[in-house]
């Protein structure tokens, strides 16, 4: 929660706020290659069950993520949910799953137990964090996103871009199959008038 240089009058300025939105979306982005992006959205796509997981500030991107890419992927959950404990869902993990583990800072003291066992479970590991995490080699794929800020909140902008990019790569990586989900989701809400 540092916060770097300011305006006279101790605000930060819009400008300063977009231009590190900026900086963070490169530096993130360079860092993540094109192939990276389809490997995981090919295994995302591949899974038997697809587990998005986040506490803290990262609860909101999981359930996001879990929201956006329930439009292409029928099984798929965000855990734990209200009420639930980790232990009723990491039971049914698998080694033909998929967990995307949102580890921003700051983060739960169980994240290194909750680790050891999705690696327990054989499944595939996407890892999504900020900047300050060392590159953790044992995760499939470990997404470090920019979070600096001209003021006393990160900034997560290059978070909710890679949840964008990994959601629309697994649309169009779908095909066929995921434009048929799309037409028939949109077809329902229709029909029940629910938009």
């Amino acid at each position: 929660f540092l916060a770097t240089a300011t305006d006279a009058d101790g605000r930060q300025s819009v400008a300063a706020h977009v231009a590190q939105g900026v900086a963070n979306l490169e530096a993130t982005f360079l860092a993540i290659g094109e192939a990276e992006i389809d490997a995981a959205a090919t295994a995302i796509l591949e899974a038997r069950k697809v587990w998005v997981i986040g506490f803290r500030a990262s609860h909101s991107f999981a359930t996001y993520l879990q929201w956006q890419l329930t439009q292409v992927i029928e099984n798929i959950a965000a855990i734990p949910g209200g009420g639930q404990t980790l232990g009723e869902h990491l039971v049914s993990i698998g080694p033909d799953d998929v967990v995307v583990l949102f580890g921003l800072r700051r983060r739960v003291a169980l994240m290194e137990q909750l680790m050891a066992q999705v690696e327990r479970t054989q499944a595939k590991l996407l890892y999504v964090t900020d900047e300050g995490v060392p590159p953790l080699s044992r995760a499939a794929w470990h997404f470090r996103c920019q979070t600096l800020a001209p003021g006393p909140l990160f900034n997560h902008v290059s978070v909710m871009a890679l949840c964008h990019l990994l959601t629309t790569r697994c649309i169009e990586t779908a095909g066929v199959a995921g434009r048929n989900r799309l037409r028939g989701i949109e077809a329902l809400n229709d029909t029940l008038e629910e938009l």
